[in-house]
C-alpha cells in the first residue's frame, strides 16, 4: 500500500485524518494506562477501518 493509499483510507471521506476525539479512536499512553489493549474496542472510521489513524 502506497502512503497516498493510507492517506486515503485513514480520511475515509472525511475532511481529516481524525474522525472523532483521540481517545475514541486509538489507544496511547494516557488512554491505555502504559499497557496493550484489545483490538477492536474503539470506534471505526466511516469505512469500517479500525486503527487508521495518522500523525499528519
Amino acid at each position: 500500500m502506497s502512503d497516498a493509499e493510507w492517506q486515503y483510507a485513514c480520511k475515509a471521506g472525511t475532511k481529516g485524518y481524525r474522525y472523532d476525539k483521540m481517545d475514541k479512536i486509538a489507544w496511547y499512553q494516557e488512554n491505555s494506562n502504559g499497557s496493550a489493549q484489545l483490538v477492536g474496542k474503539l470506534l471505526p472510521n466511516p469505512w469500517g477501518l479500525r486503527i487508521a489513524v495518522t500523525k499528519a
